[in-house]
């Protein structure tokens, strides 16, 4: 999971909810220089799972990262 929340925050809902064993691995954009919209904490991400980038799924609830994500991917 990447989320562009802080990770203390992340860590809480996850916690909270007993969702953090459906997640190998998590980062936030505490974890890179530069957050969204830049793909950088994407990248990470995969990097943490050892993937390229191109098999990972991107969740988005945004419109505008969507579209940019989909640039990614190409």
């Amino acid at each position: 999971m990447a989320s562009s929340s802080p990770e203390v925050l992340i860590k809480e809902v996850l916690n909270s909810l007993n969702l953090e064993k459906y997640f190998d691995v998590y980062a936030s954009a505490d974890h890179v220089v530069r957050g969204k919209p830049k793909p950088d904490l994407f990248i990470y991400t995969a990097g943490l799972l050892q993937v390229r980038p191109k098999e990972c799924v991107v969740i988005e609830d945004s419109k505008k990262m969507v579209s940019k994500q989909q640039r990614l991917q190409e």
